[in-house]
């Protein structure tokens, strides 16, 4: 799983840790999508 994600710069450090915690729960679901 070699996908990365092209993110601009965001203005706020909060804006930043969602889009990480988005990311995140995206690659998530893809992983358990693969394993079943």
């Amino acid at each position: 799983m070699a996908s990365t994600a092209c993110v601009p710069s965001a203005p706020a450090p909060g804006d930043a840790d969602d889009l990480r915690e988005r990311a995140r729960g995206a690659l998530l679901g893809l992983a358990v999508g693969d394993a079943l």
